[in-house]
């Protein structure tokens, strides 16, 4: 039998593609741009399953942020230390041999 891991997400960072927004180069108001993409934040603890439901009720277009570069990582965790000044802020895991 496999493990099974329960993810709890406490914060969710939702990423939605700007051509999802019907509108060139433009982010809903108060969404992070980056990238060709837009970034939200979410503070309600959910597991991930739940949490990539209500990230796709938000808009359409909208899942869990997928982050695939450091500079990328260390670019989003520096605007979520905005919203969490009191807390560490961690984004994923990583695989140490990639």
């Amino acid at each position: 039998m496999g493990r099974c891991t329960f993810v709890h997400l406490g914060l969710l960072l939702v990423a939605l593609p700007l051509s999802a927004t019907g509108a060139p180069n433009s982010c809903p108001s108060g969404w992070l741009t980056y990238k060709k993409s837009c970034y939200q934040i979410f503070l309600k603890a959910k597991n991930w399953t739940e949490a990539e439901k209500f990230c796709r009720a938000q808009k359409t277009g909208c899942h869990l942020a997928s982050i695939h570069a450091l500079v990328d990582s260390l670019h989003l965790a520096t605007y979520i230390s905005g919203f969490l000044s009191d807390r560490n802020v961690w984004i994923g895991l990583k695989d140490p041999k990639n």
